[in-house]
């Protein structure tokens, strides 16, 4: 099944969603609640009634900010990119040789994309919380985020890696269908705590993909504290709530308790020789489930 996706993002949690939509459709809840938001999948491909994107990330906020309040300027931006690369001189023949590996062909886009978002970054302000979005910043976190891992400049370092050029002319492809459903979202930029104390009600469901422990992915630091804050609020919470962790942070059950289920689920990214071609998730919930296999 094809999910919508707007960026690439470290811990995507596309091949995770037939379980979340089971649990989900289970609790019998109005509102999703994605307290971790990151690349917006959850939000975009759960069918909820409502739905509160959360992120500590500003410049995350910002981007879905401004493709809820000027859609048309984000796609007509993302075209003539596609555009122009597809015409440049080095561009172009390093995608038309069959013999360059996919990572090449992701270079040679991905220098062409730094060249022309020079122009938007000299102008970009400091992001606040603020109702108007920087387009430009926007436009840049984008592409930022679909040309390397995490927006941090780098590869994603895998055999089975994407070419940039398809990824991002299937988002150009995608972009008003999930402009639509994001036009409907309320957008939040706010720790977790706060987020949950102002949305918390019976009809609530929090979907928590915490950080992962020891990862240098993200912009904010997160610790055995606001692990241990985390598990106090789950106590408290008058919704419902779905959490993942990786199975091998085990350590973490000190603080969380048994898992509700484990599932396995294959490396989509690394291909069969990955040094992982499984891994483990452990799932944490409060809606009473039928069994560990969530059918």
């Amino acid at each position: 099944m094809s999910y919508l996706r707007i960026i690439k993002y470290p811990g995507s949690k596309t091949t995770l969603l037939p379980d979340i939509d089971k649990v989900f459709k289970k609790s019998r809840t109005r509102t999703l609640i994605d307290v971790f938001g990151g690349s917006g999948t959850v939000s975009l491909n759960l069918r909820a009634k409502g739905v509160v994107y959360n992120d500590i990330n500003p410049e995350l906020c910002n981007l879905f900010l401004a493709i809820k309040e000027d859609p048309e300027y984000m796609i007509s931006r993302l075209a003539d990119l596609l555009s122009n690369a597809r015409y440049d001189p080095a561009v172009g023949k390093s995608l038309d040789r069959k013999r360059n590996s996919g990572r090449e062909k992701n270079v040679a886009l991905k220098q062409f994309i730094d060249s022309i978002l020079i122009n938007d970054e000299k102008h970009m302000q400091d992001l606040n919380k603020t109702d108007i979005p920087d387009l430009g910043h926007a436009f840049s976190t984008l592409c930022r985020f679909s040309a390397s891992f995490g927006g941090m400049g780098k590869t994603y370092g895998t055999e089975t890696e994407k070419a940039i050029f398809s990824y991002m002319r299937k988002t150009l492809h995608d972009f008003r269908q999930m402009s639509i459903s994001i036009s409907g979202w309320a957008i939040e930029n706010l720790d977790f705590r706060d987020l949950v104390k102002k949305h918390d009600s019976p009809t609530a469901f929090f979907y928590f993909d915490p950080p992962y422990p020891g990862k240098d992915w993200y912009d904010n630091d997160f610790g055995l504290n606001d692990y241990e804050d985390m598990a106090e609020l789950f106590e408290s919470l008058r919704g419902k709530y779905l959490m993942n962790l990786d199975w091998k942070h085990k350590n973490l059950e000190s603080v969380f308790g048994k898992p509700a289920f484990v599932k396995k689920y294959y490396n989509m990214n690394g291909g069969q020789n990955s040094k992982n071609p499984v891994r483990f998730k452990s799932f944490y919930t409060n809606v009473i489930l039928q069994n560990t296999q969530v059918e």
